[in-house]
């Protein structure tokens, strides 16, 4: 098996699930361990609060709790992640 990736080799130290619709892009659901820290460390360089987020990236503050579920390693929608990723001027390939 000469150049097959080993997936457990490079999941290591990483918890990544992608649901059976990996494909729909937006629809997609995943849980990587890591993208909960990397977004709430840039949501801190930003001087923002789950609050503040939630409002400049859906206008409403009650949705401070979804932010909260991904920061604490919760599933995310993919285009929840790109949302918050605009907002807080990263690309999102950096919070994953």
């Amino acid at each position: 098996m000469a150049g097959r990736t080993n997936h457990a080799d490079w999941n290591a130290g990483q918890t990544r699930r992608l649901s059976e619709s990996e494909a729909k892009g937006d629809e997609t659901m995943m849980t990587i361990g890591t993208t909960g820290k990397k977004l709430r460390a840039a949501r801190e360089r930003a001087g923002l609060s789950q609050g503040d987020l939630a409002e400049a990236a859906w206008g409403e503050r009650a949705r401070q709790s979804e932010i909260s579920r991904i920061e604490a390693g919760k599933e995310i929608v993919l285009g929840t992640l790109r949302r918050l990723a605009e907002v807080l001027g990263v690309d999102p390939g950096t919070l994953i």
